[in-house]
C-alpha cells in the first residue's frame, strides 16, 4: 500500500489540501464516463479463481482487477474480502471493463456484476457496503462510481468494518501529525480550505499556513478544466469545508494530488 514519494517543487507558503487524487487531462479523453453502469452492458464470464483480494482469474485466462476501490492490506479485512469474492466464484458473472490499459501484470480494471439474493449487484458495491474497502474514484465509469460512493457512505455512517478502526476513520486537517502518520495509505481527509493558490503548473488548496506541517492538496493546472466541467471551480473553494480522498504523500507536510473531481467532496455550508 506504500507509494514511492514523488519529487515536488512545492514552495513555502503555498499549501493545498486535497484528499485522494488524480483526474488527469488525459482521463477526459477516455470514454470512461460514457459507459452505462448496467449489467446489460457487461459481458458474461466465469470466475475460475481468486488471485488476491482485488483480482479474479477468469476461465478464459483473463485476470480482472476490481475497479473503483482500494482494499487495505490488513489480515482481517483481506480475509473478509476474499470471502466476499466467493460470490463471483459461486455464480455466473458479467464483467464491465473500464477501458483503461492493462496494468504491469496484464490485469484489466473492471466492474463485476454478481447475482445476490435474486438480484444483480456490483461486487465492489457489496464489498463497500460491509466497510471492507474505500471507494477510489480515479478512472471511473461515472455511473458506477456514484453507486460505489453511496455504498461506502452507508458503511461509514454505520461505522462498519474499516470505519471502526482508528486510522481508517475520516482524518481531520486540524491534526496534521495524525494525517502524516498515514503517509503511503489511501485515506479520506476532512477540513476547511484556507486559501487557493496557483504556482508552477499546480493549483494548491491550502488547509493551513505552515507548508512544512499542514495538509495540502494539489491539482495540475492542465486538469483544471475537468474539475470545472464537473461544476467545481477550484479557485472558488476558499473557505469551503471539503472531504478529500487519495494517497497521502509526504512533501514537507502531508498532501494529496487530486486529478478527479470525485476526489473532492464539497460539504454544505453550516
Amino acid at each position: 500500500m506504500m507509494l514511492a514519494d514523488r519529487k515536488s517543487d512545492r514552495r513555502p507558503g503555498v499549501r493545498l489540501l486535497v484528499f485522494g487524487a488524480t483526474l488527469a487531462a488525459a482521463a477526459s479523453a477516455l470514454p470512461l464516463g460514457a459507459a452505462a453502469c448496467s449489467r446489460l452492458e457487461a459481458t458474461p464470464a466465469r470466475a475460475a479463481a481468486i488471485v488476491d483480494s482485488r483480482t479474479l482469474s477468469l476461465s478464459d485466462g483473463r485476470e480482472i482487477l476490481l475497479a473503483g476501490l482500494t482494499i487495505p492490506k490488513t489480515k482481517d479485512e483481506t480475509l473478509r474480502v476474499r470471502d466476499a469474492l466467493q460470490l463471483a466464484i459461486e455464480s455466473d458473472i458479467r464483467v464491465l471493463e473500464t477501458g483503461t490499459d492493462p496494468d504491469r501484470y496484464g490485469r484489466r480494471e473492471a466492474y463485476v456484476f454478481v447475482e445476490r439474493d435474486g438480484a444483480s449487484q456490483i461486487l465492489q458495491e457489496f464489498i463497500l457496503e460491509q466497510g471492507l474497502a474505500v471507494a477510489d474514484p480515479r478512472r471511473p465509469i461515472e455511473s458506477c462510481a456514484e453507486r460505489l460512493a453511496r455504498a461506502e457512505a452507508t458503511a461509514r455512517e454505520r461505522k462498519l468494518g474499516l470505519w471502526r478502526v482508528v486510522g481508517y476513520a475520516v482524518l481531520s486537517t486540524n491534526d496534521p501529525a495524525e494525517v502524516s502518520r498515514q503517509t503511503g495509505r489511501f485515506a479520506i481527509v476532512h477540513g476547511r480550505i484556507l486559501s487557493v493558490r496557483e504556482s508552477g503548473g499546480l493549483i494548491y488548496l491550502n488547509f493551513g499556513r505552515r507548508w512544512t506541517e499542514d495538509f495540502t492538496a494539489a491539482v495540475l493546472k492542465r486538469n483544471e478544466p475537468g474539475f470545472a466541467g464537473a461544476g467545481m471551480e477550484l479557485k472558488r473553494l476558499e473557505g469551503r469545508t471539503v472531504r478529500v480522498r487519495g494517497w497521502i504523500e509526504a512533501r514537507g507536510g502531508p498532501w494529496i494530488e487530486a486529478s478527479n473531481p470525485r476526489q473532492i467532496e464539497i460539504l454544505p455550508h453550516r
